[in-house]
């Protein structure tokens, strides 16, 4: 985590608020419990919280589904590479992990699997989503 901005304060020592075991440190900046001061930061450096949803194909990033598109239209790992340009490693793990999130084995699953659920951004009929 960054310094805090007070002069000093990365020698105030981090002592337990009392509130169910959440820490903290004497600077002004620093008053926020720890987990939403590490909120706060993830945000400042770009990151950013797990999806809501872990499963399924809501879950899928953008890019496993636009890969999983891909493998569903019968693309291999090594044409699905220069056409993204990534590595046939990225391609790999990016399917493993949308395998993962939309509990399948198989290549030939992914079809399947995506069937029913529109694609982001398109306005197609298949599913609704208000």
């Amino acid at each position: 985590m960054r310094p805090c901005a007070a002069r000093g304060s990365r020698r105030t020592p981090v002592r337990s608020s009392g509130l169910g075991g959440t820490l903290r440190c004497d600077a002004a900046p620093c008053r926020l419990p720890l987990a939403a001061q590490a909120a706060t930061e993830l945000a400042a450096a770009g990151g950013r919280r797990l999806q809501a949803e872990v499963t399924g194909p809501h879950a899928l990033t953008v890019s496993e589904r636009r890969m999983c598109d891909l493998a569903a239209s019968g693309a291999s790992n090594r044409q699905i590479a220069p056409q993204l340009f990534v590595t046939t490693k990225t391609v790999e793990t990016h399917l493993s992990r949308a395998y993962r999130k939309l509990g399948i084995e198989r290549r030939e699953q992914i079809a399947a699997a995506l069937e029913g659920w529109l694609q982001p951004g398109s306005t197609e009929s298949g599913c609704s989503r208000h």
